[in-house]
C-alpha cells in the first residue's frame, strides 16, 4: 500500500483527504494564493522593521539601547519564535 502511495505521489497524486473528502492537491491550490500573500507581507515587514532597528543597533552600540538588557534581548528572541495559529 505505501509503495503504491509513493507511485501515486511520483504522478502528482496526492490523494484524497480524510478529513475533508477532498483531492488534497485542489485543498493545497486553494490556499497557496494566501499563504504567498502572507509570506511576502512578512518579508516586507521584516525588512521594513529589521534593516532600520539593525542600523539603530549597530550606530548605537555602547548605549545598551537594544541587546544590552537580557530581558529586552530575550523577549525579542521569544517573539521571533512565535507561530501563526492554524488555519490563517
Amino acid at each position: 500500500q505505501y509503495f503504491k502511495w509513493m507511485a501515486g505521489l511520483l504522478r502528482g497524486d496526492l490523494v484524497r483527504s480524510l478529513q475533508r473528502n477532498r483531492p488534497v492537491a485542489k485543498l493545497i491550490a486553494e490556499r497557496l494564493p494566501w499563504s504567498i500573500t502572507i509570506s511576502f507581507v512578512a518579508f516586507v515587514l521584516v525588512y521594513l522593521i529589521g534593516i532600520p532597528f539593525g542600523a539603530i543597533a549597530a550606530t548605537r552600540q555602547e548605549t545598551g539601547l537594544f541587546c544590552d538588557d537580557p530581558v529586552r534581548f530575550g523577549g525579542a528572541g521569544l517573539l521571533v519564535q512565535l507561530q501563526a495559529p492554524d488555519g490563517l
